[in-house]
């Protein structure tokens, strides 16, 4: 597929097409290197030559093609970089505003369909599943977990079919609503810590606390936890090397993936000579320290007792024909989208405490009211602690943490209200836009009111809603699978740290709530300070008490194994 100045898309046939953009990649290849300046443009010449002709023949051919959705036109052959900046979710949101919910922009040769629209996301990627559950090539990605063309042992990035929806059944079989209050004991065991440590800090009430601090003590509960669910072991200290090397290897993975632009727009680069190629050390760097935990927590979590994911997910794989090495690579990438997000988005609510203090007081006395001063919010608290729910919800909506998504791809060709959706165009649900959709928002969609979360607006007499989009857990097939469990889990942390303590900007340093900045996938807060003082005198005893009395043994707080599982395998 071609798009021509006028923006409309032509077929072409495969071969032809796939000739085009590798002389397009080799010339890119041949620019980086210190090729003689002659061979380079005949290269050139040859590729512009190529593509045109190729461009005429297939409009010749396709006069009678739908239009692709509007959209800003970018240059000749590069397209429009600016739509894939750091803040794209922004510029993505501001093209929804002047060409419709349904817009369209060329980087390269590659297609991106933004929606901006709720309605438009559900239309194609729930109802029509089958043809939008695809991923993008990442061919560093295939580097790094050692697969084979278009395919990856990484959930996040398996393309859509049998195996996929395997694995992703391996996952969810643990992760569903039933299975959810499984995890409750350690949330709250965690969270207690968390409040605890805290406490511990005397320069936080007094200086403050740089909000990159904090990331690493709420990073920390959320590693715990993710770990204590899925291997059945805690990771209580910061510089428990678990959890470290864990955090790393995470890190890294996502940072390389994220960085290796040039490798995911030009894929023949991937065939370079191993000991020439850039990607494949780095790919080997972070397998290196990443390989052997990957395995050895399976090995712990299956010699565990009582349940855990690990051991549920290879239950699963080898009754089903996976293999153990899929199994941990699975689990692996399961734990690194459970520490890479909700810990940002956490720190979006530590801004919205500072910032929208009228809210805060609201969610406040709401749990002096069902919780009291004498202990902490727990999960029994919650069908009565709807506001706080509804501070999450906003929190979310206002400062999605993945707010522009995982990009879609398109097996084939579409043809949505009128537009065509081009085979293997990239398909972007923007949460950033879909979460001002006015049509489910309302026109403030920029305020931060949590009682739009609410029927009629009415905190007292109406009920939570749970009709409007929450675009940051994506959409179909590809939905996290473990939304539930992080919903309870930010949940759990919000409720005991507002129940605690009063969130503070330090003198002289305010914090912006606009300020953002890109890591990876996400899009957390920029950093900034705070101070969080104790709302009453008693906190300190309250949580010392509750903290003592906690049960920090993770197959207890678990439960056993379901009986229908059969006995663990050895692993080799």
């Amino acid at each position: 597929m071609l798009v021509g100045p006028d923006g409309r898309g032509y077929r072409i046939s495969a071969p032809v097409e796939r000739w085009a953009f590798y002389c397009g990649d080799i010339v890119s290849f041949f620019s980086l290197q210190k090729t003689n300046g002659s061979m380079l443009y005949s290269l050139l010449a040859v590729s512009l030559v190529s593509i045109f002709v190729v461009f005429v023949t297939s409009k010749l051919r396709s006069r009678n093609r739908p239009p692709l959705p509007p959209g800003p036109k970018g240059l000749p052959l590069i397209g429009h970089l600016r739509a894939i900046a750091s803040d794209k979710h922004k510029y993505w949101y501001q093209i929804g505003q002047e060409y419709g919910p349904l817009a369209s922009v060329k980087v390269g040769h590659l297609t991106f369909i933004i929606i901006n629209s709720h309605d438009v996301a559900h239309d194609l990627i729930v109802k029509r599943f089958a043809n939008y559950s695809g991923r993008a090539r990442t061919p560093f990605i295939e580097i790094l977990d050692e697969s084979k063309d278009w395919t990856s042992k990484f959930i996040l990035t398996r393309q859509y079919g049998p195996e996929y929806r395997l694995h992703r059944r391996m996952l969810e079989s643990g992760m569903t609503a039933a299975y959810a209050t499984r995890f409750h004991g350690l949330m709250e065991l965690e969270t207690c810590q968390l409040l605890n440590d805290l406490l511990e800090d005397k320069d936080s009430r007094t200086n403050g606390m740089n909000s990159v601090l904090l990331f690493k003590h709420i990073e920390r509960v959320q590693t715990s936890f993710v770990i204590g669910g899925t291997y059945g072991f805690r990771t209580p200290h910061r510089l428990d090397p678990n959890l470290t090397t864990i955090i790393k290897s995470s890190h890294d993975s996502n940072d390389i993936a994220v960085s290796q632009t040039l490798l995911n727009f030009f894929p023949s680069l991937k065939y370079l000579p191993k000991s020439l190629s850039p990607y494949y050390k780095a790919a080997a760097k972070v397998r290196e320290y990443t390989s052997p935990w990957v395995h050895g927590h399976l090995i712990t979590a299956l010699e565990r007792p009582g349940w855990n994911l690990a051991k549920q997910s290879y239950a699963i794989g080898m009754k089903e024909g996976s293999t153990p090495r899929e199994v941990e690579v699975n689990l692996e990438t399961n734990v690194y989208g459970g520490i890479e997000t909700s810990p940002r988005e956490l720190m979006w609510v530590v801004v919205a405490a500072i910032t929208q203090r009228d809210v805060v007081r609201k969610v406040q006395a709401q749990l002096d009211e069902v919780v009291g001063p004498n202990r902490l919010p727990n999960f029994v608290d919650r069908p009565k602690l709807t506001y706080v729910d509804a501070f999450l919800r906003e929190v979310m909506r206002w400062r999605p943490i993945m707010a522009d998504s995982i990009p879609h791809r398109v097996e084939k060709d579409d043809v949505y209200n009128g537009f065509l959706i081009p085979a293997n165009a990239l398909i972007m649900p923007n949460a950033w836009g879909i979460n001002r959709d006015t049509k489910y928002f309302g026109d403030d969609v920029e305020e931060f009111i949590p009682e739009r979360w609410f029927t009629n607006r009415d905190v007292k007499k109406g009920t939570l809603r749970n009709d409007l989009p929450t675009p940051v857990f994506g959409y179909g097939r590809r939905t996290c699978a473990g939304k539930r469990i992080a919903e309870d889990g930010m949940y759990m942390q919000m409720a005991r740290l507002l129940w605690a303590f009063d969130f503070q900007e330090v003198d002289g340093e305010p914090v912006d709530p606009t300020a953002d900045l890109r890591h990876t996938f996400t899009v957390p807060p920029a950093p900034f300070k705070v101070k969080f003082m104790p709302r009453r005198k008693t906190v300190r005893e309250v949580v010392t008490k509750e903290w003592r009395a906690c049960e920090t043994d993770v197959p207890k707080l678990l439960g056993e194994m379901d009986n229908h599982f059969f006995d663990m395998k050895t692993v080799d």
